[in-house]
């Protein structure tokens, strides 16, 4: 006897198995039968829940970009400081390179939906570039200028948001090599390759070595970024 779920329950059993066969075949390449078989439902189930396969696709914007946003309005919303700098910077290279607690279970699944999207559409990493990117940029760029007038950060020629952009760059190249089976770019793990990389951007956005030595603390980072998304899932 086939255990029975709740209407919620379908509908994220749907969206979950979308994002693996999206994931796996591009939006172009997925039917609604894949879908339907991946979830282990009839098409005339999903149908039910979903009017088309662009219906599905639309859920699955708001299911891969939802949760990193929450947490994001929290973290990019600090009082100018030191620490609100480095933690959005960490922040942002985060939620691209690990991803969102709840997308990392399907382990690089949501990192190949957006390659796929930017081969094909653009719509899925358009909507996160706009819901997710842009914020960080802007925070980012606010807690920028406020550390260069405490003579924290070292003159540059070079555009901040340009900056921002290089160092959104790294992050989305570390998630790409990671997407094989191989280790193709990383000596030891790509965690602690991604404090590296950290470190990387913030000397890149001219965060002075002093101010990077005192105040770069990668646990307590991490820690920071982990219990507001656990804080967000119990709420």
């Amino acid at each position: 006897m086939k255990k029975r779920y709740s209407k919620q329950q379908r509908r994220t059993m749907i969206l979950e198995a979308a994002l693996i066969c999206f994931a796996h075949k591009g939006y172009n390449g997925t039917t609604t039968k894949d879908i339907a078989t991946q979830a282990d439902v009839s098409e005339a189930l999903l149908y039910k829940h979903f009017p088309n396969k662009m219906a599905i696709y639309a859920a699955i914007n708001d299911f891969c970009i939802e949760e990193g946003s929450e947490v994001g309005s929290i973290v990019l919303k600090q009082k100018n400081s030191i620490f609100a700098f480095i933690s959005s910077v960490y922040f942002l290279m985060y939620v691209v390179v690990f991803a969102t607690p709840l997308k990392r279970k399907y382990k690089g699944i949501s990192h190949r939906l957006f390659v796929y999207s930017i081969l094909e559409d653009g719509q899925l990493i358009e909507k996160f570039h706009h819901s997710s990117v842009l914020p960080c940029i802007q925070a980012i760029r606010q807690y920028y200028k406020y550390l260069k007038s405490q003579n924290h950060i070292t003159e540059t020629t070079a555009a901040v948001d340009n900056l921002i952009w290089c160092v959104y760059s790294v992050a989305a190249m570390m998630t790409i090599f990671d997407l094989s089976d191989k280790e193709l770019a990383f000596e030891g793990s790509i965690k602690n390759s991604f404090h590296d990389a950290v470190i990387f951007a913030l000397r890149g956005l001219g965060l002075k070595e002093q101010v990077i030595r005192d105040h770069y603390e990668p646990q307590q980072l991490q820690d920071y970024i982990e219990d507001l998304f656990s804080q967000n899932s119990a709420v």
